[in-house]
């Protein structure tokens, strides 16, 4: 009961001064991510109440999010985004957590366990824990060199943060228009921008918290990492692998993590999907639904890739719903509810842009069946692939660590090939084996959409979900092997555990010493 309280407190407190001091707007922001925390947790254990903690700290953290992007999308679209508004709104949403009790404890969902023989030795546990302490104070140290840094990554002082400063400046949802770079900007959707705003608003003239938004959705997409190893039926101690295995890709734990862009949303709104169809598979019912319906919206509010990376998901959850044979009607109306909250998710800058331009995708021409929307041909794939960020070597792409981290191109990606063959071929139920080669089939999937459909290939910042699940594909199959020859899979477990505890301390002796080490583990 006292923490929706103590958060509506101090969300009120920072809504009456003209000029807040630090320490009142420091106060409101935690009573911010504290409030809208607790009633995700809530509606959570709420809509989810068989959903293990991994499960339901993912769901939570994306009602979270949505319980701030909804009010930024309603208030500025009336003109009224100003921190006098916003904080009351989410003192009163902070308060309305004391409506829902709080949930029960939950050890595991089904599949969320490992059987007692393969519960990880203390000599085990100790190194797990031993690689995440290293890749916690590697990642603190980051923040601590760059806390008092100008914002400098990537498109964040170009165009994330020039739409928040407009925001802030006019109290609207207006798109500043640049005349040099890329001129489609105003029409992205923009959910990470929403974000940011919110943690610009109770420091008023301060972006020392919105230049770091996705760092909580970055360590919530780690919750969302487990919970989809766990769901596969992966022993805990190999989902801590596949969380060490995405910890240890830098340019998304520290480089982008530390900023105000919007890949690790995009990423965590994707893996929170395949979550909830991994739920519904076990248990088809309206909270799933919602919780599905939520993510995909969330990613297609926040990037014009989020539409592009759906229709796997979606297809996921057809599959997960309709086959074998389940009672068709039931399964139409939880897919009908998925897609009106997705709608009401992220559907508002498609919306405004179909209203604006009569192309919901705009400024992306649109020509299907005869029908004919209006763009711009110089954003098409078929004139953009003769530019120079379109040249990729896909083999050289996955080896670079600079993209994948060290460990991925030896574990994650040949594992992505051959764990979806190898779920096909297991025994076991049709539809669960279905489902299974299904998810581990995305991170292949997605990154075959990226080379044929992504026009910049600089970068694997587009494919944060792809590496995550690539780590799950890997964590799967080791958990098999483990099945198998136990000493053997787990003393490589080791080898690699210790591998990424290395890296974490002294980046700078690996080199081609891990590569091999890699390559003789595999």
């Amino acid at each position: 009961m006292l923490p929706p309280v103590l958060a509506a407190v101090f969300l009120a407190a920072g809504a009456l001064p003209a000029q807040p001091p630090p320490t009142v707007g420091m106060a409101a922001a935690a009573g911010l991510l504290v409030g809208t925390g607790t009633l995700g947790l809530r509606l959570a254990g709420r809509l989810l109440p068989g959903a293990g903690v991994t499960s339901r700290t993912t769901a939570a953290t994306l009602f979270a999010l949505l319980l701030v992007i909804l009010p930024v999308t309603l208030l500025g679209h009336f003109g009224l985004l100003e921190r006098r508004f916003f904080l009351p709104v989410e003192a009163l949403l902070a308060l309305s957590a004391l409506l829902l009790p709080p949930p029960g404890v939950r050890r595991a969902a089904e599949g969320d366990g490992a059987s007692p023989a393969r519960v990880a030795a203390p000599w085990e546990r100790a190194l797990l824990a031993a690689a995440f302490a290293a890749a916690a104070v590697y990642l603190g140290l980051a923040l601590a060199e760059e806390r008092h840094l100008p914002p400098q990554k990537g498109d964040d002082p170009s165009y994330h943060l020039s739409t928040v400063a407009v925001w802030h400046q006019h109290g609207d949802l207006r798109m500043p228009k640049f005349g040099f770079g890329d001129k489609s900007t105003p029409h992205y959707p923009v959910a990470s921008e929403m974000l940011a705003w919110a943690l610009l608003a109770p420091l008023e003239d301060s972006d020392y918290l919105a230049r770091w938004m996705q760092l909580p959705v970055a360590l919530a997409s780690l919750a969302a990492v487990a919970a989809v190893a766990l769901a596969l039926g992966a022993s805990p101690a190999w989902a801590a692998v596949a969380l060490l295995l995405y910890l240890s890709v830098p340019l998304a734990f520290p480089v982008l993590a530390l900023s105000a862009g919007n890949d690790h949303l995009l990423a965590f709104a994707l893996l929170a999907a395949v979550d909830a169809t991994l739920l519904l598979r076990r248990c088809p019912a309206a909270g799933g639904a919602v919780y599905a319906g939520a993510a995909l919206g969330l990613a297609a509010g926040t990037k014009y890739l989020g539409v592009l990376f759906a229709p796997p998901v979606v297809l996921l959850l057809a599959v997960a719903l309709l086959w074998p044979r389940p009672p068709l009607r039931r399964a139409a109306a939880l897919m009908a509810l998925a897609g009106a909250v997705a709608l009401l998710a992220g559907g508002y800058t498609y919306a405004r842009n179909a209203v604006a331009t009569g192309n919901p995708v705009y400024p992306a021409p649109v020509e299907v069946a005869g029908l004919a929307l209006p763009g711009w041909s110089e954003v098409t794939l078929d004139v953009r692939r003769h530019q120079p960020e379109f040249a990729i070597e896909p083999l050289a792409f996955l080896r670079d660590p600079v993209h994948m981290g060290r460990f991925l191109p030896w574990t994650g990606a040949p594992a992505s090939l051959l764990a979806p063959l190898l779920a096909l071929l297991l025994p076991g139920l049709p539809r669960r084996r279905l489902v299974t080669a299904l998810v581990l089939a995305l991170p292949a999937t997605f990154f075959l959409q990226f080379l044929l459909q992504v026009h910049d290939h600089r970068s694997s910042r587009y494919l944060f979900a792809a590496l995550a699940l690539a780590a799950v594909a890997f964590a799967w199959l080791g958990d098999r092997a483990e099945a198998r020859w136990p000493a053997l899979a787990r003393a490589g477990r080791g080898v690699l555990v210790l591998l990424v505890f290395v890296r974490c301390v002294r980046d700078d002796h690996l080199h081609w010493g891990v590569e091999l080490a890699l390559g003789a583990l595999l």
